[in-house]
């Protein structure tokens, strides 16, 4: 995950400022990401929930390869038309499955675990330092927040598919 997180930072950085998001959005997320998984590894802190949230939230990233691919070689659309729509489609729910609809159980249990952490810390319990628990806290905030919005992005473009609207292909 440190690896990837600092790809993906130098690229929009220096490389590609589309990858930055319309508003910074995509830097947050991977300066967050990014502070999490250098602070887990050495904190080793909550390493419980690192399979969800450094794992099997990016199983949507797959198919969002085939989604950018097709943003960036828009004439190849046609040609390879059920391979678009297939990484449109599996993209989406994967998504709206693992980072809108499941994304919130797993925050509740993290937040749970994390007041216990915090609760600990104060009464002198040995644990990761009070700044490391509440880094992680905020950036779960933040986090939860970009999933919620890109979620709302992708379940207007799906309600858009459903209905027949052309709009949800312009990007």
């Amino acid at each position: 995950m440190i690896g990837f997180q600092l790809y993906e930072l130098t690229c929009a950085i220096l490389l590609e400022p589309s990858l930055r998001g319309q508003h910074n959005e995509m830097l947050a997320h991977h300066v967050a990401a990014l502070l999490l998984a250098v602070l887990g590894v050495a904190y080793t802190y909550l390493h419980y929930y690192a399979p969800f949230f450094m794992g099997a939230v990016e199983v949507s990233s797959v198919p969002l390869i085939g989604v950018d691919f097709f943003k960036e070689f828009k004439g190849l659309r046609k040609e390879y038309l059920i391979l678009h729509e297939l990484s449109r489609a599996l993209f989406a729910v994967l998504f709206v499955l693992c980072r809108v609809a499941y994304w919130p159980f797993v925050t509740y249990h993290f937040w749970c675990d994390s007041m216990l952490e915090l609760r600990a810390a104060w009464a002198g319990d040995i644990g990761p330092p009070i700044w490391v628990v509440l880094i992680f806290c905020a950036s779960n905030l933040l986090l939860s927040a970009l999933q919620f919005y890109w979620g709302s992005l992708v379940s207007k473009a799906l309600v858009q598919k459903v209905l027949g609207d052309e709009a949800h292909k312009e990007d």
